[in-house]
């Protein structure tokens, strides 16, 4: 199996919040991965809405799961 079929998607939002996200995990020495509509959009040549995906290997899905809950519920 490819490592790349091995990415979860753990988190959909802002690019901003994502980001936020996406150096939480990180600290946590867990890698994540950004995908960004509005990257794809802007290579593309229009414009888009601005969401990004949070990714992180299946693999580390259960240590990521408490640092998502938090920051779930900071953004409410």
């Amino acid at each position: 199996m490819s490592e790349e079929t091995n990415w979860i998607r753990v988190y959909t939002g802002s690019d901003f919040s994502a980001s936020l996200l996406q150096a939480e995990i990180e600290n946590l020495g867990v890698k994540a991965q950004l995908k960004s509509d509005r990257t794809a959009g802007l290579n593309a040549g229009f414009g888009s809405s601005g969401f990004a995906q949070v990714l992180v290997h299946e693999n580390d899905a259960a240590k990521v799961k408490e640092t998502l809950e938090a920051f779930t519920e900071k953004m409410k």
